[in-house]
């Protein structure tokens, strides 16, 4: 195997790992565990978050939400310090009485060295109209 063929292996487990611990909607473990006290968050169209306290407070908030949150990877490639991954993320909105699953198509780049076991920046891509449409639905003006 070459350098870059376990470099990708390893990324790719790590990643497995990291959505593992970010689908169990724990955010306080999910940060703890695999984001740096300073990491920053670019999430769709929300606004930048900055610092452990203010990602788990973000994720807090999205969580109280969801009833299930599934990552499916779809590719991973490395450049220098950057992970860019293509993924499918599978939701269901907490209390959703036809309990429908949402399928968003999702690039991310995550900013983490291969090794490191917490990342420092993660930006994501995504359309999540969808889904909130849905929690509209589900929550009417409280979501």
């Amino acid at each position: 195997m070459d350098q870059t063929q376990s470099v990708t292996d390893e990324t790719r487990a790590y990643l497995m790992r990291w959505h593992e611990a970010g689908d169990a909607l724990n955010a306080t473990n999910w940060m703890t565990n695999f984001w740096r006290e300073d990491a920053e968050l670019k999430f769709a169209e929300y606004p930048l978050v900055k610092g452990r306290t203010a990602l788990i407070e973000f994720f807090d908030g999205q969580f109280a939400l969801l009833d299930l949150m599934k990552h499916t990877i779809k590719t991973v490639d490395i450049i220098g310090d950057k992970v860019y991954q293509e993924a499918t993320i599978t939701y269901m909105v907490k209390g959703d009485p036809e309990q429908k699953k949402i399928d968003l198509q999702g690039i991310a780049v995550y900013g983490r060295k291969p090794g490191d076991e917490k990342i420092n920046f993660l930006t994501v891509y995504l359309d999540p109209t969808e889904l909130n449409e849905r929690m509209a639905l589900v929550f009417g003006s409280q979501a």
